[in-house]
This record gives C-alpha cells, sequence and structure tokens, in this order.
C-alpha cells in the first residue's frame, strides 16, 4: 500500500497522532490500563452470568460430564 494512502487511512481513523509519537506518555498508558480493567470487570461478570445460568438449568445437582481425576492418585 502507497505510503499516502496509508496515511489517509489512519488519518481516517484517528490513528496518525499515535503513530507519529516516538512514545506514549503516563496519560496514554493509564487510559490502556482503565480500559483492559474495564475489560477483565466485564469479562469476570459474564463468567458469573454463564456460572449461574450453568448452575440453574434442568440438570441442576447431577453429576458433570467431565470426568474427575481420582482421589487415591
Amino acid at each position: 500500500m502507497p505510503r499516502r494512502r496509508q496515511t489517509q487511512l489512519l488519518n481516517q481513523i484517528g490513528l496518525q497522532n499515535i503513530m507519529n509519537e516516538e512514545e506514549l506518555t503516563s496519560d496514554d498508558l493509564e487510559i490502556i490500563g482503565a480500559g483492559f480493567e474495564t475489560l477483565a470487570s466485564l469479562f469476570a461478570f459474564l463468567a458469573l452470568v454463564k456460572a449461574k445460568e450453568e448452575g440453574s438449568g434442568p440438570t441442576k445437582g447431577t453429576a458433570s460430564s467431565r470426568k474427575k481425576a481420582p482421589d487415591n492418585v
């Protein structure tokens, strides 16, 4: 892809300024960290929702389909 076209595409999605900087500032890293923290919280919530759905289904109280390791190993 020609350099000019690449620059135009980056400008359209707002990444050109990030690409031109030599390093990230502490504010940039703080924003990125907050984004990861938010994603972690979201996935933890989704895991809880999934666990609740699996626990309240029609098979509640029955043996799991996973095989357990023997206790006498």
